[in-house]
């Protein structure tokens, strides 16, 4: 039944359908997160080199080819994971070149990783409380907006509490 702009459905089974879709689709997410975590991991603990930009520009294309060409197909889940580890791969090279001197890339890596977890964390209430959380839309897009304003002033000015909250958010 449709009425105004929202689709409202009644029927149990198909409440059913989209919630195991959903449900589906924010573990595979969290999965990925967490895949590319781990490869990031792995190549900061291996010391991988980088493989160039433009090998790793066109390996990302073949592989978002290879995801839209076998999307319908078990090899996409596939093609998703090589695609998510092969960006981890390349995160992983990123931070072991600026951080190599600190050694304090872990960091970085923890907070990966800790994104996915909290990611599959917070999804899995959603879906087992079955609250909604549209009230939070526009606390979350005001939010965005003050921290990107934040940002640009702390490009000019540099205060140290400007970096604070930045890290906060």
């Amino acid at each position: 039944m449709k009425i105004g702009s929202k689709l409202y459905i009644k029927d149990d089974i198909n409440i059913f359908f989209v919630n195991n879709i959903i449900k589906n689709t924010y573990c595979l997410l969290s999965f990925t997160i967490l895949f590319s975590a781990l490869v990031s991991c792995l190549t900061l603990f291996y010391n991988l080199k980088f493989s160039g930009v433009l090998f790793n520009f066109f390996v990302s294309i073949f592989l978002y080819f290879l995801i839209y060409k076998f999307r319908f197909s078990v090899y996409g889940i596939l093609f998703v994971f090589l695609f998510t580890g092969f960006f981890g791969y390349c995160t992983g090279c990123i931070i072991s070149s600026i951080l190599l001197k600190s050694n304090n890339y872990y960091v970085v890596t923890m907070a990966l990783s800790t994104t996915g977890l909290l990611f599959l964390l917070l999804s899995a209430y959603t879906l087992f409380s079955r609250k909604n959380f549209n009230f939070l839309n526009g606390f979350i897009f005001i939010s965005f907006i003050l921290l990107i304003f934040i940002i640009v002033v702390n490009i000019f000015f540099s205060f140290s509490i400007l970096h604070l909250i930045i890290t906060y958010f």
